[in-house]
């Protein structure tokens, strides 16, 4: 009965530390999404105001940076699938990644294997 505790207990602790990570990620993802966004609406507003300039129009050069984010918008949605399919390999990878010290257990029982059919 220990051992079927000890193997439940190892299960939940496993998904309790995959889960923490896939949360880091999303944490970690979210902060960067928000850090983007404010540098493209600072960048947005400088475009803008440069286009400005260039075109002497106010209404001119902030309809001229909504194009640029137009096209920028079209290139990111004509490139959707392979975005979204590297966000799925992210998280498909962390919730299937094996841990380090289960790889290194299994790497000395494969030369210990090894060692064994040298010698027979």
């Amino acid at each position: 009965m220990a051992f079927v505790d000890t193997k439940v207990r190892t299960v939940q602790l496993e998904i309790i530390e995959r889960v923490t990570g896939i949360m880091s990620y999303l944490i970690f993802a979210i902060i960067i999404m928000l850090i983007g966004f404010g540098f493209l609406l600072f960048i947005g507003f400088g475009m803008a105001e440069w286009f400005t300039a260039l075109l002497e129009s106010r209404i001119g050069g902030f309809f001229a940076a909504a194009g640029c984010y137009l096209v920028l918008g079209l290139l990111l949605f004509a490139a959707r699938k392979s975005m979204l399919r590297s966000l799925s390999n992210v998280f498909v990878h962390l919730l299937t990644v094996r841990r380090d010290d289960d790889d290194a257990d299994d790497d000395e029982e494969e030369e210990q294997k090894k060692k064994k059919e040298a010698k027979a």
